[in-house]
């Protein structure tokens, strides 16, 4: 597909701040203010007939594919007149980062898997996401030489471009191209140091309205978050669907929420329950139906 035009701006670029913890916009941001007054004197080079893929090469890329590849805060900074060298240099310094985690959700999502896992030195959650920002398809979260996605309790080295976090999912991490490697296992005894203790999952009920996330009013300071729940029930609503939800307890509070967990299979008697377990539980994205981000119990360890 040909590239649109660029254009080219003789003025100081206004750049939006980017989101807090991206790399790329960070270093791209950085780049506009060190390079203003040669852009304020300089004539534009000819746009480039054949653009590449930045994420790869450093081209041009015109704002609408940034937002479809999940990075509305690049399309704001093209939109404000950033010359395409300046985002392809910027991008360029970005290195490929390794990242060994602990997988703690490979949970299915929308036909792919939505995959989570914490830093084994730092204990920080990340969620590796696709380049249109989303979930994973099958190859991306298999380790080299595996068959099956990843699991939880696995620890695997990821390859990562850089954070992308967005106001209701700060943990997401861009993934680069290289294939992840199995490198152990914990068992559930080694679970302890890896646990949250939120006063609640974002509130009670189960979602929260986007427009409370947008408009400053809740703040999203983790969406993922690994906690010991008690009286856990698992059932179908509707014997005939394969959705799954789960009732239990945190903290005294009671939540109903949907369970997305491959492995329920191996939960054969209907209802399910058990006095206590491990929970991973996520906040969605938004929901275009309701408007809402849906709080998600993603793994059951």
């Amino acid at each position: 597909m040909a590239s649109q035009s660029i254009r080219h701006s003789t003025k100081s670029a206004a750049a939006p701040p980017p989101p807090a913890g991206c790399v790329i916009c960070a270093t791209a941001t950085a780049a506009v203010h060190a390079t203003a007054a040669v852009r304020a004197t300089a004539a534009p080079a000819a746009p480039s007939a054949t653009a590449e893929n930045p994420l790869l090469k450093g081209a041009t890329m015109p704002s609408g594919r940034w937002r479809s590849r999940g990075l509305p805060h690049l399309a704001l900074l093209w939109e404000n007149g950033l010359q395409s060298e300046i985002l392809g240099s910027a991008i360029r310094r970005i290195k490929t980062m390794k990242k060994e985690i602990v997988v703690f959700a490979s949970s299915v999502m929308k036909g792919g898997r939505c995959v989570a896992g914490k830093e084994i030195e730092s204990k920080q959650w990340i969620r590796p996401v696709s380049p249109n920002g989303g979930e994973l398809n099958r190859a991306q979260c298999t380790v080299s030489g595996g068959e099956d996605p990843v699991r939880p309790l696995q620890k695997i080295e990821i390859d990562v471009d850089g954070p992308c976090p967005l106001i209701n999912q700060p943990e997401n991490w861009l993934i680069g191209n290289d294939g992840w490697e199995h490198i152990g296992e914990i068992t559930r005894r080694e679970i302890g140091p890896y646990l949250d203790s939120p006063d609640t999952l974002w509130g009670t009920g189960d979602r929260v309205p986007y427009s409370e996330i947008e408009d400053g009013n809740m703040t999203i300071e983790q969406s993922l978050y690994l906690v010991k729940a008690s009286e856990l029930r698992l059932s179908r609503p509707d014997p005939n669907s394969k959705r799954m939800r789960v009732s239990f307890y945190y903290k005294t509070k009671q939540y109903g929420l949907g369970f997305t967990d491959p492995d329920f299979e191996e939960h054969s008697n209907w209802p399910h329950y058990q006095e206590e377990g491990v929970l991973c539980v996520s906040l969605a994205g938004k929901y275009a139906r309701t408007g809402c981000c849906h709080k998600i119990a993603a793994a059951l360890i």
